[in-house]
């Protein structure tokens, strides 16, 4: 094998691991959604309503008395009952979500006033459906 040759080989047998980088970035990803689950994070209640007000909305999502306010069910703001709390079960999740169709609340906490971009709260929208 010539010098050249061998430096070339050198090169794609060192370089392999950049395949391997998407497959890696996908399980890393994967593996955090099963790491948090919904309402794991003390501001849960701000993405779940902004994504279910997204575009529009739905029948879950009506406007508030203000620009800055929607009315939804009260069982979303409550989503996070077990976050930043080690010594309670995402179990109490049970007593939230029968309660959709239920009572509603106003709230500020939502992305209604272009806080953040756009574009991930439509994209999320994409997956709702009227089975919260």
């Amino acid at each position: 094998m010539t010098d050249v040759e061998e430096r070339s080989y050198d090169v794609r047998r060192r370089g392999w691991w950049i395949w391997l980088a998407p497959l890696l970035a996908y399980v890393a990803l994967l593996a955090w959604a099963f790491a948090s689950p919904i309402g794991a994070g003390p501001d849960d209640d701000y993405h779940l309503i902004s994504t279910w007000c997204a575009d529009g909305g739905s029948s879950h999502c009506l406007p508030g008395s203000k620009d800055s306010t929607r009315t939804v069910p009260s069982a979303m703001t409550e989503i996070a009952c077990f976050a930043q709390n080690p010594d309670r079960s995402a179990a109490c999740q049970e007593a939230v979500w029968p309660r959709l169709d239920g009572e509603t609340v106003e709230t500020s906490r939502g992305n209604f006033v272009g806080e953040y971009p756009p574009v991930f709260y439509a994209v999320m929208r994409v997956f709702v459906t009227d089975d919260v």
